[in-house]
């Protein structure tokens, strides 16, 4: 255990105030700055967990934290992840994984372009993702442009004479191969992809992995399947995430005993659900606010998604309209 004073000092406060329950926390530096923003299950054991000996150069910038207590463990990671993009902590992992993170975009080009960024930007007309990791953005960049013909070259106007033409890959706008309003078609076509559906997607790789088996090229065949695979999870996430930031979706949480209301990505009601009943509950008012930055409502989509993925038994997820609840994954796609 830590023998500075300023620890031992921290360690005494944890313990008098904080409670060990669900929420957010912050340390606070010198100078008012949050130094680090996290969540946990369990405050006080986490806080006191950042004052034991071995707790690194943070806990020595800490004069002092910050609590906020939520009702559910899902609150907490939506409410961690929107303070850590308002405060932007230089201690946060979170905040360094949007490095990390990327968003697709098609360019406002004459003849699109798929590129891969870690922000938007005013070329683009709409943002898809987000995609944990480069090569992961890089493997669905490559599907759209060899399966669909969406040219890999990023120049404005396409000119340079690329070999995925000769190969097939390309719909060869640089050749004068296609007039704009074919291509066009190629555009509408990657954007239906982005946004979850992979019908065509899955029958070309279905056609190439079958190509592929014909002329015994086992290796190729495996390595084609792993991509379709691939394509399958990414529309699977792709589609909730479009319900989940263009209109009306309920969260229903059977292990936490509660169900969430989003609009347009913005958490606009929470119910305690108990022996059939249910009553209102506070929440996070942050949650509730509009974001600017299309990153933020990807990422909360991406949070909520992930947390109904880690609990699909308990978990259900109902659009407005529909009759009955459908359980995520399966009918509600």
């Amino acid at each position: 255990m830590s023998t500075y004073p300023e620890h031992q000092r921290l360690r005494q406060e944890i313990r008098r105030s904080v409670a060990p329950l669900t929420g957010v926390y912050r340390l606070i530096d010198p100078y008012d700055q949050a130094l680090y923003i996290g969540k946990s299950v369990n405050l006080r054991a986490r806080l006191l967990s950042h004052f034991r000996g071995g707790s690194g150069t943070l806990a020595y910038g800490v004069r002092t934290f910050e609590t906020r207590e939520t009702q559910t463990e899902l609150m907490a990671l939506l409410l961690e992840d929107t303070l850590i993009k308002r405060e932007l902590p230089r201690h946060n992992t979170r905040q360094a994984e949007l490095v990390d993170f990327r968003y697709l975009i098609l360019t406002n080009d004459p003849y699109p372009t798929c590129l891969a960024v870690e922000e938007a930007r005013p070329d683009s007309s709409e943002v898809f993702g987000p995609v944990r990791g480069k090569y992961f953005a890089a493997e669905i960049i490559e599907v759209v442009n060899r399966t669909l013909g969406l040219r890999a070259c990023a120049d404005r106007h396409p000119f340079r004479r690329s070999a995925n033409y000769d190969l097939g890959f390309c719909s060869g706008p640089c050749r004068g191969a296609i007039p704009e309003v074919a291509y066009q078609e190629i555009v509408g076509r990657v954007i239906a992809f982005l946004r979850g559906d992979d019908t065509e997607v899955a029958l070309r790789l279905q056609l190439a992995i079958a190509s592929q088996a014909e002329a015994l090229a086992f290796e190729r065949c495996a390595e084609l399947e792993r991509v379709l695979g691939r394509c399958r999870r990414f529309c699977v996430r792709q589609r909730f995430i479009e319900k989940f930031r263009d209109g009306a979706l309920l969260l229903f949480d059977d292990g936490e005993g509660f169900c969430y209301e989003f609009a347009a990505g913005r958490l606009v009601g929470v119910q305690h659900v108990a022996k059939g009943a249910s009553s209102p509950t506070s929440f996070p008012q942050e949650l509730s606010e509009p974001m600017a930055d299309p990153r933020a409502l990807l990422d909360r989509a991406a949070i909520v998604h992930g947390w109904i993925e880690q609990h699909p038994e308990t978990c259900r997820v109902e659009t407005r309209g529909l009759e009955t609840p459908a359980r995520y994954g399966h009918d509600c796609s």
